[in-house]
């Protein structure tokens, strides 16, 4: 597919916008530090920083932010640090959640200046770039989501359907933005997301059946997310040979395997 580029006259950017590009970032590394350290105070620091994020994206945007589909960009970041939010709460091991926080951290950064290079420096952007940013935040944040959501069904004795309905929502919205920043346009979005939402949310329901821990049920389920959403990319893209789906089935049956076979089972 030809890649996601828009050709705006270059124009000089100024300095407050391109230091706005990296905000969401660092606001994202400040609300982690205080979620490690008290993570009760992480939900109302997370509608902070959504109202940062939210400004920052707009007037890094401009008029780009007008049209409706293009907030599908704002999507993975905004997925990814709430993902990351209720990951902490329920994650023991500080020292992996640094990592996570510090993960997400600086992808939320790049990912914000690449928008603005996207947006502001066409002749600086790279092409494919927000395709690949957006692929790789989306599955983390599928994986930090999921995981919660198995985890906190677990802890707090909450009934399936629970889990079914919010893996569908957010299993739609990051199809979605993965599919429209690939280029999928027309009638057959519609249909491919419906389709890719519920088979993640199936694969959810039946993850909760299994006696593993948040963390191998999430990682399974990150796993079910890459294969299908890559499966409906390169059908979406008339791509879908014969390669490409022992590609993706082969990594995925491996991966499966490896997290089942070292799982600790409860």
């Amino acid at each position: 597919s030809p890649p996601l580029s828009r050709h705006f006259p270059a124009k000089p950017m100024p300095l407050l916008r391109h230091i706005l590009s990296l905000v969401p970032g660092l606001a994202a590394a400040l609300l982690f530090i205080v979620a490690l350290r008290d993570p009760l105070n992480a939900p109302p620091l997370f509608v902070v920083w959504l109202v940062v994020f939210l400004v920052s994206f707009i007037i890094v945007s401009g008029k780009e932010a007008r049209p409706g589909a293009f907030w599908f960009l704002a999507v993975p970041p905004v997925a990814l640090v709430f993902g990351t939010c209720a990951f902490l709460f329920l994650l023991e091991n500080r020292g992996v959640g640094i990592a996570v926080a510090v993960g997400t951290s600086m992808l939320t950064a790049l990912f914000g200046y690449t928008q603005f290079l996207f947006v502001r420096q066409p002749a600086r952007y790279q092409s494919y770039s927000l395709e690949s940013l957006s692929l790789a935040a989306n599955l983390a944040a599928f994986f930090l989501i999921g995981a919660s959501i198995l985890g906190y069904v677990s802890l707090l004795s909450l009934p399936q359907w629970v889990v079914a309905s919010t893996v569908l929502g957010v299993a739609g919205l990051l199809v979605a933005e993965t599919l429209w920043v690939s280029k999928v346009r027309g009638e057959r979005l519609p249909g491919l997301v419906i389709a890719g939402s519920l088979l993640l949310a199936e694969a959810a329901v039946a993850l909760l059946l299994l006696p593993v821990s948040f963390l191998v049920a999430g990682a399974a389920l990150a796993v079910t997310y890459y294969a299908v959403v890559g499966l409906l990319r390169a059908h979406a893209l008339s791509a879908c040979g014969v390669r490409v789906v022992q590609r993706y089935v082969g990594v995925a049956l491996v991966a499966v395997v490896v997290i089942v076979g070292t799982a600790r089972w409860i």
